[in-house]
């Protein structure tokens, strides 16, 4: 993946839709994409600690 591809993917996840006369987003929908992915990963990690953790108290 190339960097545009990531900036127009990650401000997809705040709204951005590229359009003819817009087709790169600006750096506030950028930041909030990023935010929004930063977050879920944590979440993601989070998860699989609590997962890890009860697969070894389960047994």
């Amino acid at each position: 993946m190339d960097i545009r591809t990531f900036v127009v993917l990650s401000a997809g996840q705040a709204g951005f839709h590229p359009s003819k006369r817009q087709p790169l987003p600006g750096a506030q929908k950028v930041w909030e994409g990023v935010r929004i992915l930063w977050t879920s990963i944590i979440g993601h990690s989070a998860m699989r600690e609590w997962i890890k953790d009860n697969e070894t108290t389960r047994t």
